[in-house]
């Protein structure tokens, strides 16, 4: 059996990012340089086993959780990137006053046909204020 190294890489990589670890600092526990971690990511260089050993330790797993991540822990580490991608949306997102809020939660309620109406009702006044119409 031939070894990946780009997949034990990349689960150096998640591990690593799950950890709350910046390459650099991997490296500093490890007595590597970032270069040398972000070669071993990228599968660029293969990784020996005796730095494989320490940096399994570094990020407190096995060697067998960086050689073959099974689908759950794949699944497990994402939370970081799933955790950036709401703050990412809370960034853009519109917050609405208490009365804005109680409208837009008795529309939901409404059946589907008076809700569009509403709509309708809403854009027109809307572009009729703008002087769209």
């Amino acid at each position: 059996m031939e070894i990946d190294y780009k997949t034990i890489g990349e689960s150096i990589k998640r591990q690593r990012k799950a950890s709350g670890l910046t390459g650099e600092q991997l490296g500093d526990r490890v007595n590597l340089d970032r270069q040398k971690i972000s070669a071993y990511e990228t599968g660029r260089i293969r990784i020996p086993v005796d730095v494989l050993v320490k940096i399994a330790d570094a990020l407190e797993v096995t060697i067998n959780d960086l050689i073959a991540p099974t689908e759950a822990q794949t699944q497990i580490n994402i939370q970081p990137a799933v955790n950036e991608a709401v703050a990412q949306y809370a960034e853009k997102s519109i917050y609405l006053s208490d009365e804005e809020f109680t409208v837009l939660s008795h529309l939901r309620d409404m059946p589907q046909e008076i809700r569009q109406r509403l709509v309708r009702t809403i854009n027109l006044a809307w572009a009729d204020q703008k002087g769209i119409l």
